[in-house]
């Protein structure tokens, strides 16, 4: 039985966050999230899907003032309590932001947590919450349907699209794709990279 990606991340949060260090990621993220720091250079970012806060911590460091948000309350409690900042529960669904608030938007392995419909709504919200020429760096799975990933002795959904997919999902929404970087195997269900402008 799986359980919804708030309770599998706010039962699991150390772990999580220990899964994030950055011997543990590919080096192409590591390229894609300096990128993504150094096209902003300063400015307001929401860091989407924040889980236990490392990345945000990261983006912090870059002198930028982010305010990361998670479905996971416990993912949200451990980043407030390791980090401090603005760390907020919320769903990327239907974000609380007013129009225009940011001038970026971070979505590392966060989008694949939502059915393909309700992705759209997520880039909607990315969209409306960004400034106008504002950067969007997201990561999808890359793959066909749903698939149930166990681990921490639980089990979550997550959902792949066809690269050929994500992009109209990001054209569709609004974004200019500036660069991306797609799996090495078409077959294969891992991540692809994506930076983007409204």
């Amino acid at each position: 039985m799986t359980e919804e990606p708030a309770s599998f991340y706010s039962e699991n949060p150390e772990e999580q966050f220990e899964a994030m260090r950055e011997e543990n990621v590919s080096d192409r993220f590591l390229e894609f999230r300096d990128d993504f720091a150094g096209s902003l250079g300063s400015g307001k970012v929401l860091d989407a899907g924040c889980g236990p806060g490392r990345h945000t911590a990261y983006l912090r460091e870059k002198e930028l003032e982010v305010v990361g948000v998670d479905i996971a309350p416990g993912s949200v409690e451990y980043a407030e309590k390791r980090y401090g900042g603005d760390f907020r529960t919320g769903d990327i669904r239907d974000l609380e932001f007013d129009n225009g608030t940011f001038d970026g938007v971070f979505c590392s392995a966060a989008i694949m947590f939502l059915p393909p419909e309700d992705m759209e709504l997520a880039l909607s919200e990315f969209h409306r919450i960004l400034k106008d020429g504002g950067i969007l760096y997201i990561t999808f799975k890359i793959g066909e349907g749903m698939n149930v990933t166990e681990k921490w002795g639980s089990a979550v959904e997550r959902y792949y699209v066809p690269m050929e997919e994500a992009e109209d999902k990001l054209e569709s929404a609004g974004f200019e794709i500036l660069r991306e970087a797609a799996p090495k195997r078409k077959d294969h269900n891992d991540f692809a990279d994506f930076l983007c402008r409204k």
